[in-house]
């Protein structure tokens, strides 16, 4: 929706700048999902999983349905863009404590089957990234652009609110999870798990942000640099390659559930190391042969759905043994997230960086 909300919330005769502050209000959610991590896993470490996990959720319906019911610049000036940019900031706090308390979860509850349950999450996430392109899609057959920058780009909005709200009341019938009630029953209660995390696993934070760096960089340049790449090269397909992109993340969820199940029977450790040679073998075709024919777009989409898909469950897989059951909460939210801020933030930069430095189009 950046370029209808570029429209609504910035003023008409700054059209570009006003479509790079759209893009940067909605980057600045992952400058705060660390601290989402922290401040829902000190809930979740605390008080256990279940209620923290439900009210994410909640905060995350809120502030999206509350987005489409924003008035635009022409109606309350300087204070529109401000407000879109504060709900983009509790977007971001409840997505930092939604994967710290989904994978903490799925851990705890699943502790045979967890990287099956992980496969989940991630066919979950890229599921709702399908969703978003194929309602932007239906608008776009019912509706002119005119109409869906003056109403038709709140419409999603709400339709994520309300499946927040369904998530919502789902999670709130969850039960708390054995590991937690044992906890408490043990008198293992961490006053403050951020501080025991710093003082007796600085190690385990470090080697998960850098597991995660694998995760958030892939994901982020396959997903979001690449496909903005390849429009660059193939101006005459952006709407086929919009389809496929939605497409081929749905598929890329289907291979994580696949892929779980591979990680509950052989470990996690085997799987992120496949996954690294993966990394190395495909990411050089996946840019390099698109850049020479269009007839590569569909052979280079199946193998970046495959190493998407592996390296969404490598990452956080290995994440969910690194923390005891006193501070997991915490710890899987924090490295997670930081992870993501760090280095899937600082991907497209990297990349673009290179091609301009390179004159090479496939140098990322």
């Amino acid at each position: 929706m950046a370029p209808y909300l570029s429209s609504v919330f910035f003023p008409a005769e700054a059209q570009v700048e006003g479509l790079l502050l759209t893009f940067a209000t909605f980057s600045a959610g992952y400058l705060v999902r660390p601290l989402g991590g922290v401040l829902f896993g000190h809930h979740g470490d605390r008080r256990g999983r279940k209620r923290p996990f439900a009210w994410t959720l909640l905060l995350m319906a809120s502030s999206t349905a509350l987005m489409g019911c924003l008035p635009g610049y022409h109606e309350i000036g300087n204070v529109a863009p401000i407000s879109l940019l504060m709900l983009r900031l509790l977007q971001g706090m409840s997505m930092g404590g939604e994967s710290g308390g989904a994978f903490t979860y799925i851990r705890e509850i699943l502790p045979k089957q967890c990287y099956a349950g992980c496969g989940c999450i991630v066919l979950g996430m890229f599921a709702g990234l399908t969703l978003g392109y194929l309602v932007h899609a239906g608008l776009l057959l019912l509706m002119s652009i005119d109409a869906m920058t003056d109403f038709g780009w709140r419409i999603p909005f709400w339709i994520g609110g309300l499946l927040g709200v369904i998530g919502f009341v789902i999670r709130t019938r969850f039960q708390e999870t054995l590991s937690f009630t044992q906890l408490q029953r043990q008198g293992g209660i961490v006053t403050v798990p951020l501080a025991a995390l710093f003082q007796h696993h600085r190690v385990e934070v470090f080697c998960g942000v850098l597991c995660i760096a694998l995760n958030s960089t892939t994901t982020i340049l396959i997903n979001v640099f690449w496909p903005t790449y390849l429009e660059t090269v193939f101006t005459e397909s952006r709407q086929w390659l919009s389809l496929v992109g939605g497409i081929v993340l749905f598929l890329a969820g289907l291979c994580s559930v696949g892929v779980g199940f591979i990680a509950d029977r052989m470990g996690i450790r085997k799987v992120f190391i496949f996954a690294v040679i993966m990394e190395f073998m495909l990411m050089f075709p996946i840019f390099y042969l698109p850049s020479q024919s269009e007839q590569w777009l569909a052979p280079a989409f199946i193998l970046g759905a495959i190493l998407t898909g592996v390296v969404s469950i490598a990452g956080p897989g290995m994440l969910l043994q690194l923390f005891p059951a006193s501070v997991r909460y915490t710890g899987i939210g924090f490295t997670y997230n930081a992870g993501f801020a760090i280095f899937g933030g600082c991907a497209p930069l990297a990349a673009t960086w290179l091609i301009q430095k390179t004159d090479i189009a496939w140098s990322p």
